[in-house]
């Protein structure tokens, strides 16, 4: 899927227990920048990922997303993402020793087009990533506005991944490793998750 950058290592997941918080106005304006700087610099979870920058970054704008855009459901989705005021993508990937991190930031105009485009993500990612995956619903508890999250195993790797929303900004992160992890993926990306989330909150 074209703007689901951040799952490559996770596949689909399936939404976490209900949703909390409507669409408010947002006090900033972020910025390219604010971004950037929300997302940050590597996890430090879990204890020996030894992550590396190699996965690179990559920054994505509505025009972009256009010339990407191959299939029916490609161009579905970035119209969507149009009618709800989407401004950027920013993704940062990391390898690790034993897994591999992906945290991405969609950034829209207002909050209400956030809650908007959470909504197209999560019709997305919601669908499982192969027939052999199996998703289980973990808490998303006390994270964003919106917030759902799974564990996902099964089509040679296990993970977890978190989507949620402050204010205008909607927030992907996942973690995955492959088989099987030697560690709580869950746990280790809500503690990535929750530096992220301090950081959008600080500059929201």
């Amino acid at each position: 899927m074209l703007v689901t950058i951040a799952l490559a290592g996770c596949g689909g997941s399936k939404q976490q227990s209900g949703t909390s918080g409507t669409p408010g106005t947002q006090t900033k304006q972020l910025t390219a920048l604010d971004l950037i700087n929300i997302i940050g610099s590597e996890p430090d979870t879990p204890a020996g990922a030894a992550y590396s920058t190699d996965g690179g970054s990559t920054t994505l704008t509505l025009s972009d997303l256009r010339r990407r855009a191959q299939t029916t459901e490609d161009k579905a989705t970035v119209k969507a993402f149009e009618r709800a005021g989407f401004r950027r993508i920013f993704q940062r990937s990391f390898n690790g020793a034993v897994n591999v991190a992906d945290a991405t930031a969609y950034l829209f105009r207002t909050a209400a087009g956030a809650a908007k485009g959470l909504s197209v993500l999560q019709k997305t990612l919601e669908k499982p990533g192969g027939v052999s995956q199996r998703v289980t619903p973990v808490p998303a508890k006390g994270l964003g506005d919106d917030a759902w999250a799974g564990h996902v195993i099964g089509g040679g790797t296990e993970g977890a991944l978190f989507l949620w929303r402050t204010g205008s900004l909607v927030v992907v992160a996942d973690m995955s490793c492959d088989d099987t992890c030697d560690f709580d993926v869950v746990e280790a990306v809500r503690a990535y998750v929750d530096a992220i989330d301090k950081r959008a909150k600080e500059m929201s």
